[in-house]
């Protein structure tokens, strides 16, 4: 039994119902075949929208504290910038060890302003470079341990890097017993000029 085109037509007539039925059914399969590859598409583009919105809403609450902590961050680094050393400056950068000295009780036997690396040419320029001393100091131990918490707590980015205490020379008015030799080297910060 072949189908010709005349028998199908003839087919469809016989049955319209069954015909429009078939051929809806038909248009609405591909309708939704269509449409759900675009659901997927649009779920997407719903998710990332909705990841805008929540990056927005929270950049919206921040926003409120701006002002402040733009005002709070100049404050801080006009601080930063006045107590800062200048690799220039050699008197004002040594001016506090020797109120260290003063201050202590111990003496200042050396103390060198190290030259500060200059960044490679080409490389992005640097506001605030480390500076370092070499110090070298006698006293007695616990002076001497003082004066190094002190440039830890008081010296503008200051730390000690290294430090060593060896038996020394007595200061004049201090026990020969007790007299030690500090050798160590601070660093800084100072603002690259």
């Amino acid at each position: 039994m072949s189908m010709d085109s005349s028998r199908i037509l003839a087919g469809f007539k016989k049955k319209p119902g069954i015909t429009i039925s078939a051929a809806l059914i038909l248009a609405v399969l591909v309708g939704v075949y269509i449409r759900y590859d675009q659901l997927e598409m649009h779920q997407t583009s719903l998710t990332d929208l909705r990841e805008n919105l929540v990056k927005l809403q929270r950049n919206v609450v921040n926003s409120a504290q701006l002002d402040r902590q733009l005002s709070d961050i100049k404050e801080i680094n006009s601080k930063i910038t006045g107590a800062a050393l200048r690799p220039s400056e050699l008197a004002r950068n040594l001016q506090f060890f020797y109120t260290l000295e003063v201050g202590n009780n111990v003496k200042l036997l050396d103390l060198r302003q190290q030259t500060t690396a200059t960044p490679p040419p080409g490389a992005a320029a640097q506001v605030y470079i480390p500076i370092r001393f070499e110090v070298n100091m006698a006293g007695e131990y616990e002076q001497l341990l003082k004066v190094m918490r002190e440039i830890e707590k008081t010296f503008v980015g200051g730390s000690v890097v290294s430090a060593v205490i060896t038996p020394g020379a007595a200061v004049p008015g201090q026990n020969p017993d007790k007299a030690r030799l500090l050798s160590m080297v601070v660093q800084g910060v100072a603002i690259n000029q």
